[in-house]
This record gives C-alpha cells, sequence and structure tokens, in this order.
C-alpha cells in the first residue's frame, strides 16, 4: 500500500489580496468582549494583549507576526479594549496570579506591570447569566446577579444592553465577540446579536 507523502508549501506564500480588507483598521479602537472573562483563557487573552501593549513580552508564536502577514494592517495590541460576562466574582487580575501560583506561568515583573491594564478592563465587565447552563456551570456561578429571576428575553436584551454600552462609551470603531457561546447562552435567543462576529458601523 503506497505510503501517503506530505509536500511542503511554497516558501513564498503570501496572503491572497482579497484579505486586505483589514486595512482600514489601523489606528482604530477595537473592542474585545470575552464570555467567562474571568476564566483561564479569558484572563489569559487580556494579559497578552497587556504585555505586548508594554513591550513586556515578545511575539513567539504570534501568528500574524509571521512574514506572510507583513502586508496587512492588522491592529495592535494596544487597540484593544477589553471587557466581557463573568459568572464568577474572581476578576482578570485574580485570575492570572491563581495561574501564577498553581504553575508559575507568568514572571512577576509581567504581572506588576499588567495590573493597572487588568484593573481597568475589569472595570467593562458584567454579570453574565446562568439561564439554562446547566448544574455543572452553575456550581461555578458565585456572583447573585447572575441568579436574578429573569426571563430568556430579558437576558437578552440586559446582555445587548451590555454590549451596546461598551461600544459607545469607548467609541469603538469595532468590536469582536470571539468566544461562541453555548446554544444555551441567550445570545443565541435573540437575532440582534451575532456570535463570532466583527461589528462594525453601518
Amino acid at each position: 500500500m503506497p505510503q501517503a507523502q506530505i509536500h511542503p508549501g511554497p516558501s513564498n506564500l503570501k496572503i491572497p489580496q482579497r484579505q486586505k480588507r483589514f486595512s482600514s483598521m489601523s489606528k482604530q479602537k477595537v473592542g474585545l468582549w470575552l464570555i467567562g472573562g474571568g476564566g483561564g483563557v479569558g484572563s489569559t487573552a487580556a494579559l497578552g494583549l497587556a504585555a505586548l501593549a508594554r513591550n513586556l513580552t515578545d511575539t513567539t508564536s504570534l501568528v500574524t507576526e509571521l512574514p506572510m502577514f507583513q502586508g496587512l494592517d492588522l491592529p495592535k495590541a494596544g487597540d484593544f479594549v477589553v471587557g466581557g460576562h463573568e459568572i464568577r466574582k474572581a476578576t482578570l487580575w485574580d485570575a492570572v496570579n491563581e495561574m501564577h501560583e498553581r504553575a508559575n506561568v507568568f514572571t512577576h515583573k509581567l504581572l506588576a506591570g499588567c495590573e493597572s491594564q487588568l484593573a481597568e478592563w475589569q472595570k467593562n465587565f458584567r454579570p453574565g447569566t446562568v439561564i439554562a447552563s446547566g448544574s455543572t456551570i452553575e456550581k461555578l456561578a458565585d456572583r447573585p446577579e447572575v441568579f436574578a429571576a429573569e426571563s430568556p428575553r430579558a437576558a437578552t436584551d440586559r446582555i445587548k444592553a451590555d454590549l451596546e454600552d461598551f461600544r459607545k462609551r469607548h467609541q469603538l470603531d469595532r468590536w469582536w465577540w470571539p468566544m461562541s457561546p453555548p446554544r444555551s447562552h441567550p445570545s443565541s435567543w435573540g437575532p440582534n446579536i451575532n456570535r463570532g462576529q466583527l461589528w462594525k458601523p453601518p
């Protein structure tokens, strides 16, 4: 039986011309809204952005720093504003410090250099919801607000209002909701909140 062969791609691979649609994002404020932002993934993403903006870490393994992306005018780390929904009381600062204590994954210098930025972004976080989330997720929740008696429609309207407030307060040119929530998340109950899509003004 013949063995499959792997053929390396061309060394001069370039981004197709059509992807230059991002070129207008230069020097614009981009919102990043994280679902469960106080968890390990969300807090690490926020810490990474803060560290990159302050030159406290290098760009190793950052895909957009590869040569094939050099022709694109992508937003820089300092262009982002972070916010999100969370069902736990733990803050971004709490989460990254817990990971540091457990696994020593961040340096003291990096954490200290980003503390003020994480605190500023924390002001943008709002209570999430546990409606139809299941018992496993409910056990994680310790913010009393998320257990408020509200209908799915009311939860959806509240979340939409949080996102609109985030956009207006920071005068965002774009905002991105990268973590697609499960089907039980209220955003899937309303037609006007797009999951995992880039919002831009009409």
